[in-house]
């Protein structure tokens, strides 16, 4: 699977919403990593996904948060 890793940090992103939206049409089937300064920006994240099909898991970082982000339909299903 692939894997995108997506720097979301407030000294690089000011629209985390439209990252995401352009994030979630570009890699439809990979893994997505997000890369959040603060806990605030997670439950920003957790609420744009917010009826899309995804599977989430949260890690703390030494430097932030990391999103992991995966679609929860079956990629091999869409190809057939």
């Amino acid at each position: 699977m692939l894997h995108h890793l997506v720097d979301a940090r407030k000294r690089t992103c000011s629209d985390l919403k439209s990252l995401l939206e352009s994030v979630f049409n570009e890699y439809k089937y990979s893994l997505i990593e997000v890369l959040v300064d603060f806990e605030d920006e997670v439950r920003d994240i957790l609420e744009i996904l917010e009826g899309k099909d995804f599977e989430f898991e949260v890690v703390e970082r030494e430097d932030g948060f990391s999103v992991l982000l995966k679609r929860s339909h079956n990629f091999f299903l869409e190809v057939l």
